[in-house]
């Protein structure tokens, strides 16, 4: 599950203000508009850590091509919990891809 920035994902799980702390901006959701090359986000509907709807907001502002898969049920360790959603989402998304060639 991507997050919009480092502070943003930082003042969900806290709860508070961390600009000021947070030294590192990591700011994705800008970076996210300068990529050229297919995207596929995939976040967990019930990730407590990085929220699903900071997920969307990369998703997003990504141009197209581009994919998002929910799945319902996965919490932040989507991955491990979800391996075979996220290996078909994956190679879903990989053949569409090479079948589409550049986009350039």
């Amino acid at each position: 599950s991507p997050f919009t920035s480092m502070a943003d994902a930082a003042r969900v799980r806290l709860g508070v203000i961390t600009d000021w702390f947070v030294r590192d901006k990591y700011l994705v959701k800008d970076e996210i508009r300068t990529i050229d090359v297919p995207l596929l986000v995939i976040a967990g509907a019930a990730d407590q850590i990085i929220p699903e709807s900071m997920s969307r907001e990369v998703f997003d502002a990504a141009a197209d091509p581009r994919s998002f898969v929910s799945l319902q049920g996965a919490d932040h360790t989507v991955s491990v919990t979800h391996e075979r959603e996220v290996t078909r989402a994956s190679i879903d998304f990989l053949k569409d891809a090479l079948e589409s060639g550049p986009q350039r």
